[in-house]
């Protein structure tokens, strides 16, 4: 009945740490197992005294084999073969140190139309997940996980290990070989009620029947924070939901969704963006929570590497490029007893917007009906009779800030002033990294003039020094002009030095009139 099937190709390099060749490992185990009567990569290992690699390699293989079948919840595989049927498999292979070759027919093997093209893509970049499967062929995270769990049967890829990881077990030459000797067919379309379909050649999609634009992909994540919403009805959420997704590309934006209160949010269970399967109880919420803060703390360490103090900064001088992360909670309500006990979510609120990572928790309540805690200091809360858009539309959030500038932060502005040079005809827009910037925090050119400009935030009029590190930056950036743009006016002796400079000053009126004329 088995002996059809086959098993990927390897060399016998891979085997390099352990005493056993690996024809024989491979059928020593599978006797080995036979006689316990059970399979795990644990087992493996401990018997034959072999890393993890080794061990899910050969249980890889012995599950391509017909031996073994998919992983239980407890991490074992289950036994689909005896020891004289295994006897018989062994009788029509033919074994070396080198290759593993048969004298059978191709096995066939039903698997994702995308198993082919996201082997190749993994064995290229050298590393398999999930997610990014996910993000590369625009697939939701049921469909990515079942192309993975097919080349890990295949023996392409190990079986999981860590947080999501898996090494690639296969070189290209060696999966070629595999997918010569095997008879591949496609498994029934994948398709759920939110399937992203490809509309056009600009990789435009629709899920549940919303048309994706990402022409202006990002852009409404530059003015995301961390939001409580209350009187936040079904309808509302789903439609908060969609407008991130419609807009923001699975590059720049992931979600992980918790439905506690049944909201429907299990229709997004399929969109590219979604980082792992709707959550629908409360403890896997924190350990969700749990999870965003390994993530900040991880992100923080390749920020300093950088030398960025921000997502945005780090995604314009890496050129590997993070996504942007919304967690997003149906109902507050059912987690608020929690909140006093949860160390690792007001360790989140306090850094992870900076990480380009953002909490927001809906609730149907009203405010004085939730017990909040310490986190109402760190979030701010909106109620759903606000314009829709306020929450985190740039455009609006234009008009919002046309008199409360004065209170952003630092970095704030210096991103609200890149929208707003933008929206007045400024190309090329880039944030200087953060230390060592040499006076200039943006870089834009306009009719053909490249301007460094220094924002400053300030609760006073500007001085000379502003002037003096705009005007070194100038030089040190190669830029034609000069610029302080403020919230503020600048003190008469900036001024004297800028005339003679030459540095452009615009202060609280220009920046008003940017706003104004913001297109």
């Amino acid at each position: 009945m088995n002996s059809q099937k086959t098993m990927p190709y390897i060399k016998n390099s891979y085997y390099s740490t352990s005493s056993i060749p690996p024809d024989n490992l491979f059928v020593e185990a599978a006797h080995f197992i036979f006689e316990k009567n059970w399979a795990s990569v644990r087992m493996i290992q401990l018997n034959f005294k072999v890393d993890f690699d080794t061990a899910s390699h050969v249980i890889n293989q012995l599950c391509a084999a017909g031996v073994l079948g998919s992983e239980t919840k407890d991490g074992s595989r289950k036994i689909l073969m005896t020891e004289n049927e295994f006897q018989m498999y062994l009788n029509n292979a033919t074994v070396t140190n080198s290759d593993i070759t048969f004298k059978t027919v191709k096995n066939k093997l039903k698997v994702d139309p995308y198993f082919s093209e996201a082997g190749k893509f993994l064995i290229e970049i050298g590393y398999a997940s999930i997610g990014r499967l996910q993000r590369s062929f625009k697939i939701g995270f049921n469909r990515a996980a079942e192309i993975m769990d097919q080349l890990c049967f295949a023996g392409v890829v190990s079986v999981e290990r860590g947080v999501g990881t898996r090494t690639v077990l296969m070189s290209m030459e060696q999966f070629e070989k595999f997918l010569n000797n095997t008879e591949l067919t496609e498994a029934i379309s994948y398709r759920s009620s939110a399937t992203c379909t490809v509309l056009n050649s600009k990789k435009e999609f629709s899920f549940n029947g919303v048309i994706c634009d990402y022409s202006h992909s990002g852009q409404n994540l530059l003015f995301l924070k961390n939001l409580i919403v209350t009187h936040a009805s079904q309808d509302y959420q789903l439609s908060f939901i969609n407008k991130l997704l419609k807009e923001n590309s699975p590059e720049d934006l992931s979600i992980i969704l918790s439905d506690l209160s049944l909201s429907g949010y299990e229709i997004y269970n399929d969109v590219p963006n979604l980082l792992i399967p709707v959550i629908s109880n409360i403890d896997k919420t924190f350990y969700a929570i749990d999870w965003l803060l390994s993530e900040a703390k991880s992100r923080t360490t390749l920020f300093l590497k950088q030398n960025a103090r921000n997502i945005d900064i780090y995604n314009q001088y890496s050129s590997k490029k993070l996504s942007k992360i919304v967690y997003i909670v149906d109902e507050i309500f059912y987690l608020q007893n929690s909140f006093e006990k949860s160390d690792s979510l007001i360790s989140l609120l306090l850094n992870c917007n900076r990480m380009g990572i953002y909490i927001l928790f809906f609730s149907k309540f009203n405010l004085k009906n939730l017990s909040l805690g310490k986190i109402k200091d760190l979030i701010t809360i909106y109620n759903e009779k606000l314009p829709f858009e306020t929450n985190f539309s740039p455009q609006v959030a234009n008009e919002k800030y046309i008199n409360n500038f004065d209170a952003m932060e630092g970095i704030e502005f210096e991103f609200f002033c890149q929208n707003i040079l933008q929206k007045n005809g400024f190309r090329n827009l880039k944030t200087t990294k953060g230390s060592g910037d040499q006076g200039i925090d943006l870089l834009a050119e306009k009719d053909g003039i490249q301007y460094g400009i220094q924002c400053k935030c300030y609760s006073s009029d500007v001085g000379n020094k502003a002037v003096q590190e705009a005007f070194a930056g100038k030089t040190f950036y190669g830029c034609h002009v000069a610029v302080v743009l403020t919230n503020r006016h600048f003190t008469k002796s900036a001024v004297e030095l800028a005339q003679v400079n030459k540095v452009l000053l615009w202060d609280r009126e220009k920046l008003n009139a940017l706003i104004k004329s913001a297109k």
